[in-house]
């Protein structure tokens, strides 16, 4: 969807819509403001809105149309792309603002203009063409997140979701129907080639066999292999937001390099069952820690080193203090043959 999302992009930009929009509805609202009677419209309720909107004066139907079309990031997930189409998403909001204008007459000078906007760019031979191509890839793409279980559509917790329990047998089932639909595998598109390739490559990957894993207690489940990096991604936002929170700096670029490399494993001392593994029946980690050999982990540090060889004529010149008078006589015999 790459591509029709830029052409939508270059549309909305051709035509400056959210500065036009903003400026249509900035006249609404001062029109509003000047007559105390328009003004009483707005403090209406929900419910009185839709009881009544039909016989509202133009001016707040045509406000309240914009301030609808402009809170169209309501609607989206908090996914992004491509699970989040914001251009699309906007431009639908238009498209049924742009329809429902259709009956009105042009005496109401607001809805008149506001028709007129909408018409300039919803009437437009490529946009048209773009809109229909993303209609239907949004759909297909749609339907490829039901069947995986990816990002669902109705989520609120953005990515953050756990996702849901579901039949890994009955979702390859499905994911083989659709693939092999005609609709998808006979799609010209090179967008749905490069999908069904990509698919087709980590088929296995997607729907590996559950490994076994045997707890401390002698009790033996079943772990399903992770089908996305969702979990890595979740710890890396978590951490940045804390970061950022703590430091109140918008870069980590310093504190990532000053880190030990297994710190993000901290973060699984917040898991229950991860720390009865490590536990092993002891109250706390100190207690853990103390059941420790101290001999054998000094050994194991001692392996674990990567202890760089040196010449051994550099490694005693390194431990002369004064070695740094050789780094000195060079750059005088340097500057003197210069």
């Amino acid at each position: 969807m790459d591509y029709e999302t830029s052409k939508l992009q270059n549309i909305l930009k051709q035509y400056d819509v959210t500065r036009r929009l903003k400026e249509v509805l900035k006249n609404c609202k001062e029109s509003i403001d000047a007559d105390p009677q328009l003004a009483e419209y707005l403090t209406y309720d929900e419910k009185k809105y839709r009881s009544s909107f039909q016989i509202l004066p133009g001016v707040v139907k045509a406000y309240c149309k914009i301030q609808w079309i402009l809170a169209y990031e309501q609607e989206l997930n908090g996914y992004g792309a491509p699970f989040d189409r914001s251009e699309f998403v906007y431009l639908q909001r238009m498209k049924k603002a742009y329809d429902s204008l259709k009956e009105y007459s042009l005496e109401f000078k607001e809805l008149s203009e506001l028709k007129f906007l909408l018409a300039c760019i919803l009437e437009d031979p490529d946009f048209k063409k773009q809109m229909a191509a993303m209609e239907r890839k949004v759909e297909d793409f749609d339907h490829l997140r039901a069947i995986m279980k990816i990002a669902p559509t109705g989520g609120g917790k953005g990515l953050n979701d756990d996702g849901e329990e579901c039949d890994i047998t009955m979702m390859e089932e499905q994911l083989k129907v659709f693939i092999e639909s005609n609709e998808i595998k006979n799609n010209s598109d090179k967008a749905y080639k490069k999908m069904i390739k990509q698919i087709l490559k980590y088929w296995k990957m997607l729907f590996a066999e559950p490994i076994e894993a045997r707890l401390p207690n002698g009790e033996i489940v079943l772990v399903y292999p992770g089908r996305t990096s969702n979990i890595l991604e979740r710890l890396f936002r978590e951490f940045q937001r804390l970061e950022y929170k703590r430091t109140g700096m918008g870069t980590l670029g310093r504190t990532v390099r000053a880190m030990i490399a297994e710190t993000p494993m901290m973060k699984n001392l917040e898991c229950p069952e991860f720390m009865n593994i490590i536990l092993n029946g002891q109250p706390t980690l100190a207690a853990r820690f103390a059941q420790l050999d101290k001999k054998h982990f000094k050994e194991r540090m001692n392996e674990s080193q990567n202890k760089e060889k040196l010449p051994a004529g550099l490694k005693k010149n390194l431990n002369n203090p004064d070695f740094h008078k050789v780094f000195m006589n060079a750059a005088k015999l340097v500057k003197k043959s210069a």
